[in-house]
């Protein structure tokens, strides 16, 4: 396995000579990003500020020793919690949730488009060909197929992920005590499974960048074949950059 700070050496080799145009393009895909940011803090359209007082009391809840004796206490607890979670939760669809969802879809559909503009001048500068804005922006046309591979990357991702969401479910038949450790279960095993689906596909954009004319779902054999036994070299190189 490559040591990761060997990959960050030849990246700043490659990427030096062509800061200026690289800063330019990271720019631009940050774009979408920046806009959903500003905008939900400017309107206000924070889900969090809507269900905090239930979260706060549900953390409290959690964090209490409770015994079999009080357990119908804790189901009523827990039950008037939950209303209150939803009501926050419905006040904010009601107020906020044509904003949110407005300023979440911009962001999801600019973003894909922007990335393959990114990719494509990173393995231009990686090939040591010469790179251009203008070139990199030709890659714009591509959108619609780099929107449909990050749509096709996300439901294979979440299909990984679908046996850790049945336990979830499962849980909220269960009484409190046994539904928690339940839960906790199928968040980690949808955690697992979801990491790993990740970086079966991670590659799947820069493979589109790379040849534009393939189908979404080539990108996607492209990327699994290409990463078949290489998940944790990505993982550590991923993780070598906590901290920066």
């Amino acid at each position: 396995m490559i040591p990761s700070y060997i990959f960050r050496r030849r990246a700043m080799t490659l990427i030096r000579p062509l800061m200026s145009v690289l800063v330019v393009v990271a720019m631009l895909v940050t774009l979408p990003q920046l806009i959903n940011m500003v905008g939900i803090q400017l309107t206000g359209a924070m889900p969090d500020e809507y269900v905090k007082g239930a979260v706060s009391k549900m953390t409290d809840l959690m964090a209490e020793q409770e015994t079999e004796a009080s357990l119908e206490e804790l189901q009523s607890q827990m039950d008037a919690i939950m209303v209150e979670y939803s009501e926050g939760i419905r006040l904010f669809a009601q107020e906020k949730g044509a904003i949110f969802l407005t300023l979440t879809a911009i962001e999801f559909l600019l973003t894909p488009a922007l990335m393959v503009l990114l990719n494509r001048t990173l393995l231009d500068a990686a090939r040591k060909r010469e790179v251009k804005l203008s070139t990199s922006l030709s890659y714009l046309r591509y959108s619609p197929k780099a929107l449909v591979t990050t749509l096709w990357m996300l439901l294979r991702v979440y299909a990984w992920m679908l046996p850790g969401s049945v336990l979830m479910l499962g849980a909220a038949f269960l009484p409190p005590l046994l539904a928690l450790p339940l839960e906790y279960a199928g968040m980690f095993l949808m955690m697992i499974l979801g990491f790993r689906a990740m970086f079966h596909y991670w590659l799947a954009p820069i493979a589109l960048a790379d040849e534009p004319q393939r189908s979404p779902n080539e990108c996607i054999r492209v990327s699994y074949r290409a990463m078949r036994r290489r998940k944790l070299e990505l993982f550590m190189l991923e993780f070598s950059f906590l901290g920066w």
